[in-house]
This record gives C-alpha cells, sequence and structure tokens, in this order.
C-alpha cells in the first residue's frame, strides 16, 4: 500500500509538471476558409490589409475573393485573430477585409490532450471534439482597386511580421514542453525504479 501511495504521488507531481504550450504562446487557430474567386497574383509582403467592419457604410467597390472565419481560444485577443485574419486573405491575394465581425460563439473543437501533444504531437489522436464557447472573426477577403489605398514603405506588412513572431514563439513553446515531458517521463522512471528498490531493501 505505501508503495502505491508513494508511486501514485510521484506521478502525480511529474505529470503536473509537464508544460502545455498554449501557456506558453498562441495557440494555433482553427480556419475555416471558402474561396470564391482564386487570384493568381501574389501580393507583395508589404501590402498592408484594411479591414472594414459590417457597421461600416462606406466600402469601395470589390471583388470578392473568399470568405474567412478564425476560432480562438477564449483568452484570444483582438489583436491575434485581427492579424491571423489579414494573414490568410494575404496569402489568398486579396489586399482588403470587408464585413468583418467579432465576437463569441459556441463552437465544436479539439478535445486536445496534453500528454498527447506534448510527448506524440500527433494530430491523430485528438479524435474527441467539445462545444464550448470561442472567440471568432470573420469577413469576406476582397480584391479593391490599389489607389484606394496609402502606400506602405515597410519592407513587410504588419500582419506578416506579428505572424511569423507568433508561430516562432509557439515552435519554441512546443519544443520546451516536449523537452520538459520526456524529462518528467524520465525521472518519473527513475523514481519509480527507486522506490521500488528502497521498498525492497526495508522488506
Amino acid at each position: 500500500m505505501k508503495i502505491f501511495t508513494t508511486l501514485s504521488v510521484i506521478a502525480i507531481v511529474s505529470l503536473s509538471a509537464c508544460v502545455n504550450p498554449d501557456r506558453l504562446a498562441p495557440a494555433p487557430v482553427e480556419k475555416n476558409i471558402l474561396v470564391v474567386a482564386k487570384q493568381e497574383q501574389v501580393l507583395p509582403n508589404n501590402v498592408e490589409i484594411p479591414l472594414y467592419f459590417l457597421a461600416e457604410e462606406e466600402v469601395p467597390d470589390y471583388n470578392k475573393v473568399a470568405y474567412i472565419e478564425l476560432i480562438g481560444s477564449d483568452w484570444f485577443s483582438e489583436e491575434q485573430l485581427v492579424n491571423n485574419l489579414k494573414y490568410e486573405a494575404h496569402k489568398l491575394g486579396a489586399n482588403a477585409l470587408v464585413n468583418v465581425e467579432f465576437g463569441q460563439d459556441f463552437f465544436e473543437v479539439d478535445n486536445r490532450r496534453l500528454l498527447v501533444d506534448t510527448l506524440l504531437d500527433n494530430r491523430e489522436f485528438r479524435v474527441n471534439r467539445k462545444r464550448e464557447i470561442r472567440q471568432y472573426m470573420k469577413g469576406l477577403a476582397v480584391v479593391m482597386d490599389p489607389s484606394n489605398f496609402q502606400p506602405n514603405n515597410d519592407s513587410i506588412a504588419s500582419h506578416i511580421a506579428y505572424v511569423k513572431t507568433e508561430r516562432k514563439n509557439r515552435k519554441e513553446a512546443e519544443s520546451n514542453a516536449r523537452r520538459s515531458g520526456i524529462t518528467n517521463v524520465a525521472v518519473l522512471g527513475v523514481a519509480v525504479i527507486v522506490t521500488i528498490i528502497a521498498s525492497t531493501i526495508g522488506a
């Protein structure tokens, strides 16, 4: 009984020490994209993407490119969703977003498992979905006459720089979490062996 209790305490302490990468860096957004008209021309990286929210009246003429919806964790900031929305629009060749909405709603999302994510990093294990309140931002990616916009002298658009930094931080967080998880499992294994040996000697 003492052995079981000791091992249980060690296991709980070791596993609770696993680092969840979601706490160290923004989790990836889930996205739903419906392409209406594929754009052949690739936008330069220094093109800023203006937003026109749903309530705005004066919107220049445009051609539709795609409907984009992003779903983030409940603690996602509006800045994160805005920059990711612009990033996805930019990749599709759109140079503006109209009818943009932001809010909270119920969504079916991945039921993330800490140990699987940390140790195995295998998305096939994330088969469970759950329904919970999440932040969302959605809009219509469009192409407008670029003469409507002020020129940008920066070498890279702000949303591209933001998302690149976000993904770099995420990659580092996942790497640190994976190393931490492996270390904790190794410590747990050593602790189990030491406990068994100590119990055997004590007997």
